[in-house]
């Protein structure tokens, strides 16, 4: 982790979103392509993303990752294929860390975030988040890639 974990208000937030429910040794062929769909859609609707890619579970993966592909918007998204617009539920408290590393290392980082979220007596929420906030398409080395663990 390059921050130790903090505990802030999410707001709610409109997004635009594709849901996908896939193996968890499979994720990698679905997430390039999806999220290709998903800023073709906003660039079809004229919508600029307000942040980063989401990556928001209702609940714990298992043997799939069933989750929400999102990005906020500030505009309201019309239907598109598999594109439509959500709203991303509000925390009135959150862990929130930052991962600074290669996708491979996030069950890890998750591990380890929530010994530290237990250790301080929280209980968590079954849902959660990831915010890419620095990812391939910046094209820094993987070391350097920054995702926020948000958990409710």
């Amino acid at each position: 982790m390059s921050e130790n974990p903090r505990i802030i208000a999410l707001p709610e937030q409109a997004a635009a979103a594709i849901h996908l429910h896939v193996p968890r040794n499979a994720m990698p062929q679905f997430v390039g392509p999806a999220c290709r769909e998903l800023f073709g859609a906003l660039a079809t609707q004229h919508l600029k993303p307000s942040g980063p890619l989401v990556f928001y579970y209702a609940c714990m993966p298992g043997t799939h990752f069933d989750f929400e592909l999102a990005v906020p918007v500030s505009g309201a998204v019309q239907a598109a294929g598999r594109v439509r617009g959500i709203t991303l539920p509000a925390a009135t408290q959150a862990a929130v860390t930052v991962y600074d590393g290669p996708y491979e290392g996030l069950p890890e980082a998750w591990a380890t975030f929530a010994k530290s979220i237990q250790a301080a007596g929280h209980r968590t929420a079954g849902h959660f988040f990831e915010n890419y906030v620095l990812g391939p398409e910046s094209g820094l080395p993987a070391s350097q890639w920054r995702t926020e663990l948000c958990q409710p």
